[in-house]
């Protein structure tokens, strides 16, 4: 009985279940960079996690010409979300980061590699090799879709000459990925339609690749933008359909989700 107390009470990051898998970039900028990663699949929540970092030594940071890398040191245990973002770090330098469940809230992460999930290798932006927009906004959504905009990608005082494409992540899954939903945008808005109600969504956005320029990067993760639930009693009063300013016929549900509607009502005789 000691023994098996003593196996469940352990410090260190758990060993009961599976690692979990490397953490990806969600977003990045000049001076720092935001990771995710999913929960083990046979983990129940809630977990708790730990992160640990290592700077990426170089032969020109190494007086040896060595290529021996730093040990990692542990930047948190006690991390509940699976989404963390590290600020103020130097552009261009990169660093590789690991991940691992910890039993514990302020448990100190063990030395078993085996617990750690693979490091993925990651850092800010170098402001030298690549451009980066501001992060989409949205200014518009009802109960399927979402209207998002964004400022024009510039350059040296002048606009990128390319399209845009948008990427999107839903955060309601645990695999969660970003996805392009969109390839050539010509214009600075966009109505992402077919998404779900009650689910959460981030967008981000960067010019096509153009030959003559550096490369661009993804711009930051916009603000969550969160889908409301489907408004049956909107329908319930207002009938199954509606018709807008344009003629158009919208669906009750969707398009007085999450609206604060005035009815306004006279009457003469």
């Amino acid at each position: 009985r000691k023994q098996k107390r003593s196996s469940a009470t352990g410090r260190g990051p758990r060993t009961a279940c599976s690692m979990c898998d490397a953490p990806f970039v969600f977003d990045c900028d000049h001076q720092s960079v935001c990771l995710r990663w999913r929960p083990p699949r046979d983990a129940r929540p809630p977990l708790t996690y730990a992160l640990q970092w290592r700077r990426v030594v170089t032969a020109q940071d190494d007086d040896d010409g060595q290529d021996a890398q730093r040990a990692f040191e542990t930047l948190s245990s006690s991390i509940k979300q699976r989404m963390v973002r590290k600020n103020k770090l130097e552009s261009g330098v990169e660093f590789e980061w690991r991940v691992a469940v910890v039993d514990a809230p302020g448990s100190p992460p063990a030395d078993d590699a085996a617990a750690w999930s693979a490091a993925l290798r990651a850092g800010p932006l170098d402001p030298g090799r690549a451009a980066q927009m501001e992060a989409p906004r949205c200014s518009d959504f009802d109960g399927a879709s979402a209207t998002l905009h964004w400022l024009p990608a510039t350059l040296t005082g002048r606009r990128a000459p390319a399209p845009y494409v948008l990427e999107m992540l839903d955060d309601s899954s645990d695999e969660a990925a970003w996805t392009v939903v969109a390839s050539s945008l010509g214009g600075e808005q966009a109505r992402k339609r077919r998404l779900a109600p009650g689910r959460i969504y981030y967008f981000r956005i960067k010019p096509t690749h153009d030959e003559r320029e550096p490369p661009w990067a993804w711009s930051r993760a916009s603000e969550p933008v969160s889908i409301p639930p489907l408004a049956p009693a909107m329908a319930e009063r207002f009938g199954d359909a509606l018709v807008n300013a344009k003629g158009e016929t919208l669906k009750t549900l969707e398009t007085l989700a999450g609206k604060i509607v005035a009815v306004y009502a006279s009457a003469s005789w």
